[in-house]
């Protein structure tokens, strides 16, 4: 279903708030009336329906009325026109309630009596829609009922839905479900509706069942979760009534700990690896220590990039099963500030031609903030802006290279003092992974960055925690960094990066990292 595009004003500007768990009664604390129209034209090229309207919502003790008014409707109620103008007629008109917050992968269960009659949809859906000038993402999971059996409109029903997923808006870029169900729906009785949404496929289910797997076009973003009655153009029937209803009982959501596999990385400031230019040597090394990621700085902020020292740290690592990821620092120094439009152009072109011409896994941004500004000069815009781009060149060069930031820790904190609005950058989709630099070797403000950084379940997911062994400020112990990263593993976060790789790190830290590999495949065994 493609609900009216909302553009940036109203998505892009949105501050995400991704809820880990929800459940039980429908509560206007929970969910927000929709005011919105879509659904297409009508032969008279006027607005086809009347959108979903507030005043059709009704929340009473614990359960939600959704109301739906057909082409006989004569009430008082008005329908909404696709620029939030009110429409003379409310024929047409049904109504939704949308989450306050985002979810992500995860299991959803509604349990619901549908409108039941022919021309009203009654749908759930997870949905997300950013449009930002260049593209439109339209991210999206539905169940729809009435269905039918094929894409001919025939034999349209209640023992049929339509489970479909989103990617976007044009052909290609979606799959629609037809679906037969186990029993007709439209029998008055509550019944329990599921999404399963995983990383590579989505599971629909009814009362239990489950009734269709698709792997095509999975969204990716996090979205709100939609439920409503509404009126499309044909495909549902004739709407030849006066006024039905759906009722919404419970709702639950449950969030899925999985997607990109656990990483246990280091950064090499030095872009030579612990043996001089020798990565051979030093990848065996790390492998034996269970290390999956290398940072590896490529000095081109000091003007000494080596292709092929970049050549020689890929091969060794992929001959070692490690991934390798190529550190940009940005925006170094107060001469380096990103503000003129040619210096951030300069390094995302770095960004592309490095994706593009070498076999490496990933693409490390570091220093991308202010440093010099004055405050009220550092634009959070800017720089996201300047990630967007980084992103669409480098996975156009290499599609599924992984992309990554180096970040401050306290958020909102970065975003106000150095531009850093990560967040944003998780949320629609723009790296893969940040890495916040939680450099302390206090516990309790360690535990307060990653108390901040895993809030939600889907950005702790995206989250590698930076981890300070040998810094200018801090110096760790073994055991300080076996503790820290406990802590941020059980915090369900993507993994651990440890700073930095020198001759601390491969004498002290690597020998408890090979300990602790040991054990696991002991354990295993």
């Amino acid at each position: 279903m493609k609900v009216a595009r909302l553009g940036a004003v109203s998505f892009l500007l949105a501050a995400l708030s991704v809820v880990q768990c929800a459940s039980a009664d429908i509560s206007p604390a929970d969910w927000n009336p929709a005011r919105r129209n879509w659904g297409g034209n009508g032969a008279d090229g006027q607005t086809y329906n009347g959108g979903v309207v507030p005043e059709n919502v009704h929340f009473d003790g614990g359960v939600c009325r959704l109301e739906a008014h057909g082409n006989l409707y004569k009430g008082d109620v008005k329908g909404v026109g696709r620029r939030g103008v009110a429409l003379e007629s409310g024929v047409r008109t049904g109504a939704c309630i949308v989450s306050k917050k985002h979810m992500h992968y995860g299991s959803y269960r509604v349990k619901m009596k549908v409108a039941g009659v022919m021309g009203c949809c009654t749908a759930i859906w997870p949905f997300r829609y950013v449009e930002d000038g260049k593209r439109v993402l339209n991210h999206e999971i539905d169940i729809e009922m009435p269905g039918r059996p094929a894409e001919r409109l025939k034999d349209i029903g209640f023992d049929y839905a339509l489970c479909n997923t989103w990617v976007g808006e044009n052909e290609g870029e979606y799959t629609t479900g037809y679906t037969k169900l186990p029993r007709r729906v439209d029998d008055g009785k509550f019944h329990e509706f599921g999404i399963d949404w995983h990383p590579k496929q989505v599971d629909f289910f009814l009362d239990g069942e489950k009734i269709r797997t698709t792997r095509k076009h999975v969204p990716t973003l996090p979205a709100e979760f939609w439920i409503g009655v509404w009126f499309p153009k044909g495909w549902t029937g004739t709407p030849d009534f006066d006024t039905a209803e759906a009722v919404v009982s419970d709702f639950s959501y449950t969030p899925f700990r999985e997607g990109l596999p656990k990483i246990v990385g280091v950064w090499d400031h030095t872009g030579q690896g612990l043996h001089g230019g020798n990565w051979e040597k030093t990848m065996a090394a790390l492998a034996e220590a269970g290390v999956t990621d290398v940072f590896m700085d490529c000095r081109i902020h000091k003007n000494r990039f080596s292709g092929d020292m970049v050549k020689a740290c890929a091969a060794a690592g992929k001959a070692h099963g490690i991934r390798v990821h190529v550190w940009i620092c940005c925006f170094q120094g107060a001469e380096r500030e990103p503000t003129p439009q040619s210096r951030r152009d300069e390094v995302a072109g770095w960004a592309e031609r490095i994706a593009r011409d070498y076999e490496v896994d990933g693409i490390h941004l570091d220093y991308v903030r202010w440093s010099s500004k004055s405050r009220a000069e550092r634009q959070p815009e800017l720089l996201t802006g300047f990630v967007r781009e980084v992103s669409r060149r480098v996975r156009k060069a290499r599609p599924g290279i992984l992309l990554s930031a180096a970040v401050f820790p306290s958020y909102p904190d970065c975003r106000d003092d150095v531009g850093q609005d990560w967040n944003d950058w998780i949320d629609y989709g723009l790296v893969d992974y940040v890495l916040p630099m939680n450099y302390t070797d206090s516990d309790k403000k360690y535990t307060r960055y990653l108390d901040q950084q895993t809030a939600s379940a889907c950005r702790a997911a995206k989250t590698i925690s930076g981890i300070g062994v040998t810094t200018g400020d801090v110096t760790l112990d073994a055991d300080a960094v076996r503790r820290q990263t406990a802590l941020a593993l059980d915090r369900g976060m993507a993994g651990v990066c440890y700073f930095d790789l020198d001759k601390t790190f491969e004498t002290e830290i690597m020998p408890m990292l090979a300990r602790q590999r040991e054990a696991r495949e002991e354990r295993r065994e």
